[in-house]
């Protein structure tokens, strides 16, 4: 018999996307000032540690967004030491692993959370993780299996397309992880991976608007926004990525999610183009005769004067009309 988790009470659940968007440049969001009741500070905290906004609320208490007891700031700073410390430890990981298949000759990227954090959040910290992926070309995959991070030969996209590492820009670029450097894609590869992630989120939740129901969908969602929002981002190239992979409308679509989602109020290049494919125009309406004709010339507007004139002239009969020139030329 299975269990059935209790409803997340509506005053908690409402503060997660404003959490999730502290922060941000532009988010038009605040947090409540009010003192958390103990039995609502246990029950956030255990959704930010599920949801990984742990480290979101950690800022937020820091900075004296959120009022916080000086037992729970406390409990916070340890719960924030954890996080920190299992991030540190899966960086390790991925340096061993990369320094390997390095010495191998093996080709590698990072993907997944830590170039996220470093490449696109503007504060250290505010992203933790648990896990990490690295793309292998296939020859080195058996020696990727035992080091504790997740790998992978391709990646799927939607639409059944595969990326391997040849699909990805060259050179990689270099991630410092504890003063070594790992290989990892472009911030644009990035972000338009994120932007798959969210898209992914979104499909799954069928139609479902509570945060806590979407899962990891709120970091997936501020990872969108801070890589799209960093000064490193280069729209075309976004474009020209999404392109090639065949992943325009998810992306897009998922930019315009976020930026609604988050209440950002700064427009960029970036968004305006998710926006304008996100939200085409509505089409023509088409009807049984076919589509619908082309707008013609604008009508002619007649002046006051020559309105007159066409109004006097329909008042005669067409015999008055001759008789009245016909007496006009007489009498020149």
């Amino acid at each position: 018999m299975s269990v059935q988790a209790a409803p997340v009470p509506a005053h908690i659940n409402g503060l997660l996307v404003p959490l999730a968007a502290h922060g941000l440049a532009g988010s038009r969001f605040d947090l409540p000032k009010e003192p958390f009741a103990s039995d609502d500070w246990f029950l956030l905290v255990q959704i930010c540690r599920s949801l990984g906004l742990l480290g979101m609320l950690a800022v937020a208490g820091q900075r004296g967004d959120v009022t916080l007891s000086p037992a729970q700031a406390e409990e916070l700073a340890v719960l924030e030491a954890e996080a920190a410390g299992l991030s540190l430890l899966v960086e390790q990981r991925v340096v061993r692993l990369s320094a390997l298949l390095a010495a191998a000759g093996v080709a590698h990227r990072l993907l997944g959370a830590p170039p996220r954090a470093r490449l696109g959040y503007r504060q250290p910290g505010v992203r933790t993780f648990e896990t990490a992926t690295m793309l292998v070309e296939p020859s080195g995959l058996e020696l990727a299996v035992p080091w504790g991070v997740a790998v992978e030969r391709v990646l799927r996209l939607p639409g059944g397309r595969m990326i391997g590492i040849g699909d990805l820009a060259q050179p990689p670029r270099q991630l410092a992880l504890a003063d070594h450097p790992v290989p990892t894609a472009s911030p644009e590869e990035h972000l338009v991976l994120a932007c798959l992630d969210v898209a992914q989120v979104t499909a799954s939740r069928n139609g479902t608007a509570s945060p806590v129901a979407s899962g990891p969908g709120l970091v997936a969602q501020r990872d969108v926004a801070e890589l799209a929002l960093s000064k490193e981002i280069d729209t075309a190239r976004v474009q020209q990525t999404a392109e090639a992979w065949g992943v325009v409308n998810p992306v897009a679509r998922a930019l315009a999610e976020v930026w609604e989602l988050f209440g950002l109020a700064d427009r960029t290049r970036l968004s305006v183009w998710a926006h304008r494919i996100a939200d085409p125009p509505a089409p023509a309406v088409r009807t049984a005769a076919g589509p619908p004709a082309p707008p013609g010339p604008a009508p002619r507007v007649r002046s006051s004067m020559v309105n007159r004139v066409v109004r006097k002239v329909h008042r005669l009969s067409p015999s008055k009309v001759v008789a009245r020139a016909a007496a006009r030329r007489s009498t020149k």
